[in-house]
């Protein structure tokens, strides 16, 4: 091989050695750099970890005590207090006198002292049946509806047909005709099914 074209390709490979070393000096920067980014993101999620282990440390302790806070009121709700359950018999039996003003106020007062209490539902439903005793009938209404505030009452279905009998007294024919469909569709079991089945074809006669 002749000289010349000894010393270029010589020359040649040694322009791409340095290629490639520099190349790999790049590269291995590179992997440096990324391992140094990842090292830092590493740190700040164990940084982030622990901070949310902590927050749901106090999350957990704030429940407990929220969960503490409401049973006593629960407890202390359920429990009828001194003279509550006396005032709502003595209710009750004012009511079944007709003295029905004298009825709402004791009812009023049953609520007022215990409202999540375990008489708290009959006392609103009874404030509906004193109002239609004085024929009162939106009156009624408007108590009759509030029974559906108490999930865990029993005196829905009867809110129910005194809802649609409150709409009848009122003159509003259609919206009577739909409380007691409702009555009949969401209370499959109630006792009041054969009557408004009764005042259901009495309206749609008229």
């Amino acid at each position: 091989m002749p000289a010349r074209m000894e010393q270029r390709v010589d020359t040649e490979l040694r322009e791409h050695i340095d290629n490639l070393s520099r190349a790999a000096e790049a590269s291995y920067d590179r992997e440096q750099a990324l391992a140094a980014r990842l090292s830092i993101a590493e740190e700040r999620s164990a940084q982030l970890h622990e901070q949310v282990a902590i927050q749901e440390s106090d999350l957990g302790a704030l429940s407990r005590q929220l969960d503490s806070l409401r049973s006593r009121d629960e407890m202390r709700d359920s429990t009828p207090q001194p003279g509550v359950s006396a005032s709502y018999r003595t209710a009750l039996d004012d009511y079944r006198e007709h003295r029905y003003k004298a009825a709402l106020e004791r009812f009023g007062d049953v609520l007022s002292a215990a409202p999540s209490g375990n008489l708290a539902d009959n006392s609103q439903y009874w404030m509906g049946e004193c109002y239609y005793g004085l024929n009162e009938y939106r009156a009624a209404l408007a108590e009759f509806t509030k029974v559906f505030a108490y999930s865990e009452t029993e005196k829905d279905d009867d809110a129910q047909v005194m809802i649609a009998r409150c709409q009848m007294a009122l003159g509003e024919r259609e919206e009577a005709l739909s409380a007691f469909q409702k009555l009949l569709e969401e209370y499959p079991a109630s006792e009041y099914l054969a009557a408004a089945r009764k005042e259901i074809e009495i309206l749609r006669s008229k």
